[in-house]
């Protein structure tokens, strides 16, 4: 099916993310999914830009027409968030370089002092929007692997639902990749796992063991010098085996004569 939509309607631009296991917030989540795409735009060319959550914190902090006196609250939080940094100019520095850590941070900090920021899905959906139109394309296929530790570590999923119903309004199209199936999440209870259940199509995808066996074959790193003692290893072991099997073989045979 997604090769039927890229097919039809051109020029998507596909997406590519793999792993999980450092999102622990909603806002984390949307960062990093606007980033990946921000970075995948480049790659491929697109100059239209449009600005994200982070580049709304660079411009709250040193923007032009920016009110607040980050220097104060670089001193109010550093002890909390900010103990290594040399000052509040490294922050907006880690800003600019789309550092995720000291994103996650500073805009606690705005959340703190009760400064907004456009980081809801909502706000998100109208940013996907925006970058679909301006750069003329047909639509965002966002593949993301190794997902299972986000359901792992996220027991609520309301963002993650709300982002995935997008599709029903603009042509973003989100795959997560787990390598388990929605049931063995035990983090999730009924209710958030019909949520994904209803916004999420599941199609299991079963392994040949061959297949199996040639990604397990390629993990392994083959150290040429340790050949003689792997077969002297292997040969013990299918001795220990041999015995065993004969062993149980005899105990068979003893019962069926009784």
């Amino acid at each position: 099916r997604f090769k039927t939509l890229r097919e039809k309607n051109g020029n998507f631009v596909v997406v590519y993310r793999s792993g999980s296991g450092y999102i622990t917030s909603d806002r984390r989540f949307l960062m990093e999914l606007q980033q990946s795409i921000i970075e995948r735009m480049k790659q491929l060319g697109y100059e239209t830009y449009v600005p994200g959550i982070i580049d709304q914190m660079v411009e709250k902090l040193a923007g032009e027409e920016s009110i607040i006196n980050w220097d104060n609250l670089f001193a109010k939080y550093r002890g909390l968030y900010f103990r290594d940094a040399k000052g509040p100019e490294d922050i907006v520095d880690a800003l600019k370089k789309r550092d995720p850590q000291v994103s996650e941070k500073v805009a606690k900090i705005l959340e703190n002092e009760n400064i907004a920021l456009a980081d809801t899905p909502a706000a998100v959906k109208e940013w996907l929007k925006e970058v679909i139109r301006r750069n003329n394309i047909a639509g965002i296929v966002f593949i993301w692997d190794e997902f299972t530790e986000y359901f792992n570590l996220n027991r609520n999923v309301t963002t993650l639902q709300e982002l995935a119903h997008a599709t029903q309004e603009i042509p973003f199209y989100l795959l997560l990749i787990t390598h388990r199936a929605l049931n063995q999440f035990k983090q999730l209870d009924d209710d958030n796992r019909k949520k994904l259940q209803d916004r999420f199509h599941n199609c299991r995808l079963e392994m040949e063991e061959v297949t199996a066996y040639t990604l397990l074959g390629n993990a392994i790193n083959v150290i040429s010098h340790k050949v003689n003692e792997w077969d002297g290893k292997r040969e013990i072991l299918w001795q220990q085996v041999e015995r065993i099997f004969t062993q149980i073989m005899l105990i068979g045979a003893d019962r069926l004569k009784r």
